[in-house]
């Protein structure tokens, strides 16, 4: 599975991608959204962990933007957060499908998430039809 970590924590990016990819998984770690919106143009990316500090645009918004863009995401975005949800924000990332682990995690409960969302190593929805991987 393709998943991609977006925080700005480069250090902890970096913890969770070793840890993911010695599950078998391809990661790539970006510390912006500007980042990942290119990310997600290029590869087709099965999982997206989002950290909600992460600086620049609203992640919130990015991360609506990008289940729109990419609907194959929807229900695959684990959120990580330091912080209590406000009401309208819990509503809008139950819209995305998100699940969110609370800060400070542990790598066992990120494997866990991954494993949730994708159990027994399922295959995630295939590209449109006429659609190459980079189109998708």
């Amino acid at each position: 599975m393709k998943i991609l970590i977006v925080d700005g924590e480069t250090f902890l990016a970096e913890l969770v991608k070793l840890a993911l990819e010695a599950d078998g998984h391809a990661c790539f770690a970006v510390s912006g959204l500007e980042a990942a919106s290119e990310l997600l143009r290029s590869v087709r990316i099965d999982l997206v962990s989002l950290d909600l500090a992460v600086g620049g645009r609203d992640p919130l918004v990015w991360l609506e933007d990008a289940t729109l863009s990419h609907p194959w995401l929807h229900g695959r975005v684990v959120l990580l957060t330091d912080r209590v949800l406000e009401h309208d924000e819990a509503a809008r990332l139950l819209a995305c499908g998100a699940q969110v682990i609370p800060k400070p995690f542990t790598l066992h409960q990120m494997r866990e998430a991954v494993r949730a969302i994708n159990p027994a190593g399922r295959a995630p929805s295939p590209p449109s039809p006429g659609r190459s991987e980079l189109e998708a």
